[in-house]
């Protein structure tokens, strides 16, 4: 692998500058098909109507004003109109205050990049400097990034034979958002999906309103959350600094001859702060797992201190790469071309992380107060660890030669080899290292006596090649794993500890990669087209994995090389300039790809309810469980082994295993885990059969377009599921799916029902779903499955570069404006309910947005 770097050239100092503006544009929240405030009163009354429904009952601003005004049973028996005017025109005006939470949680957002460079060079010293500034907004409020960056590259011609160089690399990132994972509602994708649209974030006086539908709960206690409230009152900050310094030396001993040596060394240090106010759904819910019972004043009590938290974590990591090679060059007979190169690689790296956590922060003062545990048992607790210090080093070696042999340019032989060690694989010898090598060739056909007067043929090379790579798996160790804990083995004594995680494995090594590939290049019409086909075939052994192990052992699993896994996959491009004039030209660049890879060996858990992986199937499989439409009463029909439709309680064998004693409380199936790993069916591959991309390039006069497209053919995605009809929680949003599970009759989604035996027959299904499915079986069925395709117009810029007799008269080379826009539009099977079809089935994903950029750049 060669890596190039901007490096100044001979003659005049040249300087060039750029900038550019983006504008990322509010996702759009009608692709979610969510229930507007009126669709949602009308679920929730829906919801009310039914007595057998005992979920959550208390939750949604309907139940919380039937309750207050007690006429639940008002209007169950007379609907609307046996509720008081005072009750009617209440949810009247539910119905009519809808409110846009994509506003509130989203922006159109403006985004800046500028960038300058200057350059020159004589004989004896080149330099090129370029610094650059990036500001970015992102989509999501509160959420931002800026970047610094500086490069320096400088060569030097000592003498004749000598020559030196030194490239210095340095930028510093700074991110800012807010704290977003304490709970899953409160990531804003999550929150946006889930909110009641008739919620508004404050009150008339402003103040915020809390909602009061969340699962906010600590223990018995409910925690108020405000989302405004939450992105004001929270930071959650990372800063990164990186430096990179790689000095080389080379000395010409013959003009066939020379040795280079090359030094890299990277310093780089990142910090986060995470900060979570005193008035903040973090630290309240923190607050609220603290409590105590006091006998003394006979009170409940809390022991973390009133104010604020505070985390800090740093990691520094220092590493270099000293490599030295041999390169010889030789030519003779105008038909022979030697190269070989030769030389040693030492790697080493250093990894110090350090974490501190406060309590009771003041971030007028910056001062936090110490926690006073009431009892020795809270002291060893992870979440109140106020520091934790972590060192990681690593080292390798490695010994590598290259050779290449061409003749007449016609027959070409490249080889290459490599040994690599590493204190990864270190406790037994004859696995620390590994020999990996290479072997390819090429035949450029077009140069032969019978293809050199055929002018239609520009170009016709075949190539070839055939080797073994290595790999490190970074998150196994051969030695035996443990953690550090401090605890109580006796009473009143506090003693170090040990945990063993995970036992030694001497034999741990390598996974090694055999691969192959062969393609071929075409040429046509003065390459005017040309094609390009390759095929490639691995195959991966030794692969770690954890592995189960007999309890005798003291030790559930232990890390092992165990899997295997093939890939073989084909790539096709083809180039045409279409048309070339004086003044219009228009070129187009396409590609595809299909790629499939396989499971050859693999360690599945054998106590697992559902299936990960299987051999014999891809990587990324889907497995699901085939349904056979819904029953009479909405609930999903299965096929058995002998293909007849039975009913859910019968697919899953669920029986009462107290109908005797407590009937109706508890539900149970009477399969095993293989039995039930057995239900789960292969679809088809989550990765899809076909990607690929096409460029469009058009120029003009002065004008330049370039329209680019990217797609994505056949491939199988799951979607979360809208709603579990065994608990659907009437304080939630939802598609408006849930308006037809509700309706009595539907065919097409599945009934919303009861766990209750009193009020349902089908109580065993039901309360199934309802947490007692070991695998939740209910979101692997098959009408969560679907095989997408899109096409994607990614990219449509428009330049314009201005003749040089105007840029002259400015002193300037070249000027150049651009305007384009990005992700414009998107086509592909029906995405209802998520943002876009490369997003589809998750509700976590960040949006991908419209956006449109616009540019300056300048050279003098």
């Amino acid at each position: 692998m060669v890596i190039t770097t901007k490096k100044g050239k001979k003659g005049p100092t040249q300087v060039s500058v750029s900038a550019n503006s983006f504008v990322t544009q509010k996702p759009d929240f009608t692709k979610l098909n969510l229930m507007n405030a009126s669709e949602k009163v009308e679920f929730e009354l829906g919801m009310a109507n039914r007595s057998d429904l005992t979920y959550r009952t208390n939750q949604g601003a309907i139940a919380r004003l039937l309750s207050a005004n007690n006429e639940l049973d008002s209007y169950r028996k007379f609907g609307i109109t046996g509720l008081s005017k005072t009750t009617q025109d209440a949810i009247s005006q539910l119905r009519s205050q809808s409110h846009n939470w994509g506003d509130e949680l989203y922006r159109t957002a403006l985004n800046q990049q500028y960038t300058a460079a200057i350059s020159g060079g004589s004989d004896g010293h080149d330099f090129y400097l370029s610094g650059g500034f990036y500001d970015e907004q992102a989509a999501t409020k509160g959420v931002g990034m800026r970047r610094y960056s500086l490069t320096l590259n400088n060569n030097f011609k000592i003498s004749n034979k000598l020559k030196a160089g030194i490239n210095l690399l340095g930028s510093s990132t700074d991110r800012n958002n807010f704290i977003q994972d304490r709970d899953a509602f409160t990531n804003p994708n999550t929150y946006a999906r889930t909110v009641n649209p008739y919620l508004t974030p404050r009150d008339a006086q402003g103040n915020y309103v809390y909602d009061q539908d969340i699962v906010g709960y600590e223990r018995d206690t409910y925690i108020p959350f405000n989302a405004l409230e939450e992105r004001a009152n929270t930071n959650y900050n990372l800063n990164n600094k990186s430096l990179k310094a790689i000095a080389n030396l080379t000395y010409q001993i013959l003009p066939s001859l020379s040795l280079r040596t090359e030094l890299g060394l990277q310093f780089e240090e990142s910090g986060t702060e995470r900060f979570a106010d005193k008035e903040s759904y973090n630290t309240r819910k923190f607050r609220a797992q603290t409590r105590y019972y006091d006998s003394a004043s006979k009170t409940n009590k809390y022991f973390l201190p009133d104010g604020g938290q505070i985390q800090n974590d740093k990691n520094s990591i220092f590493q270099y790469n000293w490599k030295s090679f041999a390169q010889y060059n030789l030519k003779f007979d105008d038909h022979h071309d030697i190269e070989i190169m030769a030389g040693t690689e030492l790697r080493r790296s250093k990894n110090t992380g350090i974490m501190t956590r406060g309590f009771g922060y003041n971030p007028k003062t910056l001062t936090t107060q110490p926690i006073l545990f009431p009892s020795s048992n809270y002291a060893t607790d992870k979440k109140y660890q106020q520091y934790v210090k972590t060192i990681g080093e690593s080292s390798y070696a490695s010994f590598y030669a290259n050779a290449s042999y061409s003749y007449d340019r016609k027959y070409n032989i490249y080889g290459s080899i490599r040994y690599d060690g590493s204190n990864m694989f270190g406790v037994d010898p004859k696995y620390r290292f590994l020999p990996i090598w290479s072997l390819s060739g090429s035949w450029n056909a077009k140069e032969e006596d019978f293809l050199k007067d055929q002018e239609w043929v520009s170009n016709l090379k075949f190539r070839g090649s055939y080797g073994i790579q290595g790999n490190i798996d970074r998150n196994s160790y051969p030695f035996i794993i443990g953690t550090y804990s401090n605890g109580s083995m006796l009473p009143g004594n506090n003693e170090e500890s040990i945990v063993v995680d995970m036992p030694a494995n001497d034999k741990l090594r390598w996974e090694r990669t055999q691969s192959w590939n062969a393609g071929f290049d075409f040429g046509i019409l003065k390459n005017r087209v040309q094609f390009t086909v390759d095929y490639y075939n691995r195959l991966s052994t030794d692969l770690i994995g954890t592995s189960q192990l007999p309890l005798e052992n003291g030790f559930p699993n232990v890390s092992r090389n165990w899997a295997s896994v093939s890939n073989d996959g084909i790539e096709f491009s083809v180039n045409s300039q279409n048309i070339v004039r004086d003044r219009f030209s228009w070129s187009t660049d396409f590609n595809i790809a299909h790629n499939r890879n396989k499971l050859k060996r693999v360690m599945a858990d054998p106590t697992a309810y559902n299936v990960d992986a299987r051999a014999g199937n891809p990587i990324n499989a889907m497995y699901e469980i085939e349904t056979a439409g819904l029953d009479a009463d909405g609930l999903p029909q299965f096929y058995n082994d002998q293909g007849a439709v039975v009913s859910y309680e019968d697919y899953f064998q669920l029986f009462d295993p107290y109908a005797d004693m407590a009937p109706g409380l508890f539900v149970n199936s009477s399969m095993n885990n293989n039995e039930y790993q057995n239900k789960f069916k292969y679809k088809g591959s989550m990765d899809p059969k076909f990607v690929g991309g096409m460029t469009n390039r058009f120029r003009y006069a002065n004008f330049d377009l370039a329209v680019s497209v990217v797609f994505n053919i056949d491939q199988w995605m799951r979607r979360s599921p809208t709603y579990n009809p065994a608990i659907v929680d009437r304080g939630s949003n939802y598609t408006k799916d849930v308006l037809q599970a509700l309706t009595p009759g539907s065919k097409d989604f599945i009934a919303i029902g009861s766990t209750s035996a009193e009020a349902s027959d089908r109580w065993m299904a039901y309360s199934w779903m309802d947490g007692n499915d070991p695998s939740n079986a209910f979101k692997y069925l098959d009408i969560w499955s679907k095989k997408m395709s899109y096409l994607r117009v990614n990219s449509i810029r428009l330049g314009y570069t201005l003749p040089k007799s105007v840029a002259n008269k400015i002193q300037a080379s070249n000027i150049r404006f651009n305007i384009e826009g990005r992700n414009l539009f998107v086509f592909g099977n029906n995405y209802d309910g998520y943002f876009d079809p490369e997003t589809f089935g998750n509700n976590y994903a960040q949006p991908i947005s419209k956006s449109f950029a616009f540019g300056l750049t300048a050279s003098f």
